[in-house]
């Protein structure tokens, strides 16, 4: 059975009353997690932080049927088991792994032997590369002008996706050929902007003439049919799911079968492109050039 087939079999499948009891703990709120986003808040993690350790608490409490203050050592230790069981990866224990110690350490301070035994071992793979080709190929066959600028943006100036989907007007120095991104962990940086890709972020702005967002969401009719009528635009990015399934159907009709994700062209573009005299500027129009070679 292909990896992918494992991961689909391995869900767990969700009734209606199960998927409504969800709705209703996630909408929900208790004195213990306020108090756990309170210290996560104090504590200075990221937002992107702080979502991801309380949905993999949540996960727990709505498998289990106990709270966090409830749960016993053994009972965390067989929740554990079956996700391991279950064919999770390393990186979805490991969040959760972080997420509880960081509860009972702080929060609702609490022995929890077990969270001292547990260790992640993340599963060591070669990375995809893809060729100036293959990303030039499948960057033609987004069709969309607003997810094929976000893509190029993407690899021209090698940007991770949450951090060009947050991209303003505000952050462009058009005078200085910079952009500034601010990146994980609040940190922020100034990177070469390609004269190119300056030329296409002005003219994706002009097709919606959005007050400060470079990348916003469509307003959608018709959303149950399949001509859709769009009309304006959210004071939101769209989302980085929508933007990952246009880049692997793209990918697929460019006939490339290599299973490389939005995150391929931040790595190893300029991997594959760099000489050894190169400046960082030259880099960055190398690398947008290299799209329309």
């Amino acid at each position: 059975m292909s990896s992918k087939n494992k991961k689909v079999a391995n869900r767990v499948k969700i009734s209606s009353r199960e998927r409504k009891r969800s709705k209703r703990l996630r909408h929900s709120s208790s004195p213990l997690r306020e108090r756990y986003l309170e210290d996560m808040r104090l504590h200075k993690f990221s937002e992107r932080t702080i979502g991801c350790y309380l949905e993999s608490v949540l996960r727990m409490v709505l498998h289990t049927n106990l709270s966090p203050a409830r749960i016993s050592n053994e009972e965390l230790r067989e929740y554990f088991l079956y996700l391991e069981n279950r064919g999770y990866s390393q990186e979805t224990l490991g969040i959760l792994h972080a997420a509880l110690t960081f509860l009972y350490q702080h929060t609702f301070p609490q022995d929890m032997p077990f969270l001292r035994i547990f260790r992640k071992r993340p599963k060591k793979t070669l990375p995809v590369v893809l060729s100036q080709n293959e990303v030039r190929k499948a960057l033609a066959l987004v069709e969309d002008i607003r997810y094929q600028t976000c893509l190029k943006v993407i690899y021209s100036c090698g940007l991770r996706l949450h951090e060009a989907l947050a991209l303003t007007v505000n952050d462009i120095d058009a005078e200085q050929s910079l952009l500034y991104v601010y990146g994980k962990g609040g940190k922020s940086r100034s990177i070469p902007l390609p004269s190119n890709t300056l030329i296409l972020l002005r003219q994706l702005w002009l097709s919606h003439r959005h007050p400060s967002l470079l990348f916003p969401a469509y307003k959608v009719k018709n959303k149950g049919v399949r001509a859709r009528t769009y009309y304006g635009t959210k004071d939101r990015p769209f989302s980085n799911i929508t933007l990952y399934n246009f880049w692997k159907k793209a990918l697929k009709d460019s006939g490339c079968r290599k299973d490389a994700n939005i995150h391929s062209l931040r790595h190893y573009a300029a991997y594959r492109i760099m000489p050894s005299n190169f400046s960082i500027p030259s880099l960055s129009e190398a690398i947008f050039l290299s799209l329309d070679a």
